[in-house]
């Protein structure tokens, strides 16, 4: 999945779902620099990559191991490097058999 958003921007809730005994342990949400000087920077730190300017922010947000797991629930937040403008884009993982 690609979502490219011109920041700033309010966000609207993400939701995605895993399912299956094999499902993904996680689910990619990626953020495309509009400019190839943009240094893009994620939280939580935890589920997101490091890039350099011009590089996607790549989130890995755990999903759910089971169907009986509690769902998935944060905020996704971006911005560029040296900006104040932050795009927080609330996220729900679900796990469906």
């Amino acid at each position: 999945m690609r979502l490219v958003f011109d920041c700033p921007d309010d966000g609207t809730e993400l939701v995605r779902s895993v399912s299956g005994p094999n499902a993904p342990s996680t689910v990619e949400v990626r953020f495309e620099p509009n400019d190839p000087h943009d240094q893009l920077v994620g939280e939580p730190v935890a589920w997101c990559n490091r890039p350099s300017a011009g590089q996607p922010l790549i989130f890995n947000v755990p999903a759910p191991a089971s169907a009986s797991a509690p769902d998935t629930v944060g905020t996704l937040k971006v911005s560029k490097s040296g900006s104040s403008d932050t795009l927080n884009l609330p996220i729900k993982v679900r796990h469906h058999i």
